[in-house]
């Protein structure tokens, strides 16, 4: 199979770069991470447009970017940070709901999406979690199949049942409506979730 995006480079803390142009919201943003332990930030920045340069010098591991910034916003930095730096993984943090922001911060290339202020304590393990998945892809006869894996060998997707009363579910319930199977294999490393799409 080949990767799609590879995993962080580093297997030591992930060198992170903070992009949002509320300067207490990285300043918070940074203390949870910094007591966290599995994050280094190495640079920040108030809009994309500083977010490129900051990324093209340091190459990190994670950029977690805000959607709703003058100059360049974060939507469409997240291309442009792709093309530049292939191998970061790009999370968002924005103010605006789940179902608004989520579909078009994926499809610009971001791996995750989170909501500010949603369970800040867990803000670190959401963004360990989402940028240490690794996606493949590869061609099964007349289908793709799509892998993805991450290290939490503890938590296993069951039935999907995505509601409007909870946050969870809803990627593998629309996987499970589109896919022609899927399934988890677990291992003493981790998980990896996959599903097969016909062509």
């Amino acid at each position: 199979m080949a990767p799609l995006a590879p995993g962080p480079r580093d297997p030591g803390p992930l060198r992170t770069v903070l992009v949002d142009d509320v300067a207490e919201m990285r300043e918070l943003v940074r203390a949870l991470l910094r007591r966290d332990g599995r994050f280094s930030i190495v640079g920040e920045a108030a809009n994309g447009l500083d977010a490129l340069e900051v990324v093209a010098d340091l190459r990190p591991d994670l950029v977690v970017l805000d959607i709703d910034m003058p100059v360049l916003d974060g939507l469409a930095t997240v291309p442009r940070i792709r093309e530049l730096s292939p191998e970061t993984r790009i999370v968002m943090l924005s103010g605006y709901a789940v179902d608004e922001m989520e579909p078009p911060s994926l499809a610009a290339g971001a791996v995750g999406y989170v909501r500010k202020g949603a369970d800040i304590a867990s803000l670190p393990s959401q963004l360990h979690a989402l940028a240490s998945l690794l996606v493949t892809a590869a061609l099964v006869g007349t289908s793709v199949r799509v892998s993805v894996s991450d290290d939490a060998a503890g938590m296993r997707p069951t039935d999907p049942q995505a509601d409007a009363d909870h946050d969870g579910g809803r990627g593998l319930a629309i996987v499970a409506r589109l896919a022609t199977s899927w399934g988890v294999d677990a291992g003493d490393l981790g998980k990896t979730v996959w599903f097969e799409l016909e062509l």
